[in-house]
């Protein structure tokens, strides 16, 4: 099922991991702070803080 969410968390993981971070680190960290409403832009700003 096509959701906006996991495109959202798809697109952030991939700029994380663009940018050099870790993978499963950027997963983890976007895990902690993903609630279902977020835009690709805060899931990034919010796991570049954790990270």
């Amino acid at each position: 099922i096509f959701n906006q969410n996991n495109t959202n968390r798809f697109d952030a993981l991939t700029a994380l991991v663009s940018l050099g971070f870790d993978k499963k680190a950027a997963e983890k960290a976007i895990d902690k702070i993903a609630t279902g409403d977020e835009s690709v832009e805060i899931l990034i700003k919010e796991a570049l803080k954790i990270l």
